[in-house]
């Protein structure tokens, strides 16, 4: 289907400042023909959330980062991983790829979010010997932020036990104050904070990760520098994007407009329950399962979980208005005669909804 509209994967889906400028970074032969010694990324990244180039290390994307803290942690003499549930599944496959000693937590649905089960956490840390724990904040799929205070408070109850790992990939879509980087260092120095400038930067493509942490936490999860350089190209569009924070900042507060546009619609339709979110989609649980079905047939693929413990649910990545208008128009179609929409198409030629193609975090 050339004109598929993917809504699974959580990809970028708004105009990119750096393609509308038409302001593309150019290398010089020297930068690719040759390594490249240094990045001057770090060193932006250092300006930007004002700690030392020390506490930072570059990746190939976010994954590349959890790759290598699984693998460390594989290695820590009676270490347990806790990983929370439902969390994204890659974490599990990474679990079992590096043969890391891993074991659940779980969140508990309250009203229309999920908060950490604190009692079974805390319990299943006491009778640990070592542990390392994973905090998705936000969390993918559930869309939920865990708040500053209650982080805090998490690495207190793991306190010489071992280190905490904050996986913060989907940050810069809340609504409510997000705590500076440079602070949370501080606060919780026992920490290792896992950032990407896929989600709000638009840029999954060029794989860019990087993590921060006290210089002695970096050790204990043998992460370090690459001795021939980071990608130049990936490291000068990232730079841009930095020095553009501002219109991505806007990108960001239109997403989180029609976020809250699409939970206040799927709310308020019959049988369908919109969750609170802090990220770049939102989670849906449906009444029928053929929903996905319905919207598939149509032009819109969203992400499923049909053997997850949401398996009524359904992951919707926040589109610019025009699709969102088409999404909300298909889902009444859906919900006025939802047992013959699955096998008929509807013509939405006339909605003005602008088509992209799309391709995961």
């Amino acid at each position: 289907m050339s004109d598929l509209i993917d809504l699974s994967r959580n990809e970028f889906l708004f105009d990119h400042p750096l393609l509308v400028a038409d302001c593309l970074p150019r290398l010089t032969a020297r930068e690719i023909c040759q390594y490249q010694a240094g990045t001057k990324l770090t060193t932006r990244l250092s300006q930007f959330h004002n700690i030392d180039p020390k506490f930072l290390c570059l990746f190939n994307g976010a994954e590349q980062t959890l790759k290598t803290t699984f693998n460390a942690v594989a290695h820590m003499p009676n270490t347990v991983l806790l990983i929370p549930s439902p969390s994204w599944e890659y974490y599990w496959k990474l679990s079992e790829a590096y043969e890391t000693k891993a074991a659940p937590y779980h969140y508990r649905e309250v009203g229309n979010t999920f908060e950490v089960d604190s009692q079974g956490l805390k319990e299943t840390i006491k009778n640990a010997e070592r542990v390392v724990l994973l905090i998705a904040s936000p969390a993918n799929p559930l869309g939920c932020r865990t708040s500053d205070s209650e982080i805090k408070r998490l690495t207190q109850i793991v306190g010489e036990k071992g280190h905490t790992i904050i996986d913060q990939t989907y940050v810069g879509f809340s609504r409510s104050p997000e705590q500076a980087l440079s602070s949370a260092l501080e606060e919780l120095p026992s920490t290792l904070f896992v950032r990407s400038m896929s989600k709000y930067y638009g840029m999954p493509g060029l794989r860019v990760g990087y993590v921060a942490a006290q210089p002695d936490v970096l050790k204990a999860f043998s992460i370090m520098g690459d001795y021939l350089g980071f990608n130049a190209y990936s490291d000068q569009f990232s730079i841009e994007c930095i020095n553009r924070h501002a219109e991505f900042a806007g990108i960001a507060e239109q997403a989180m407009g029609e976020r809250e546009r699409l939970r206040e619609f799927f709310s308020g339709l019959p049988g369908f329950k919109a969750f609170q979110s802090d990220t770049n989609f939102i989670l849906v649980r449906v009444p029928e399962r053929e929903y996905a079905s319905y919207l598939m047939t149509n032009g819109i693929k969203v992400r499923t979980f049909p053997d997850d413990k949401l398996g009524d649910c359904v992951r919707i990545t926040v589109p610019p208005k025009g699709i969102a208008d088409r999404l909300i128009h298909l889902t009444s179609r859906f919900c006025t005669n939802s047992r013959i929409a699955a096998s008929r198409p509807v013509d939405v030629s006339t909605q003005g909804g602008c088509l992209i193609n799309a391709a995961a975090k």
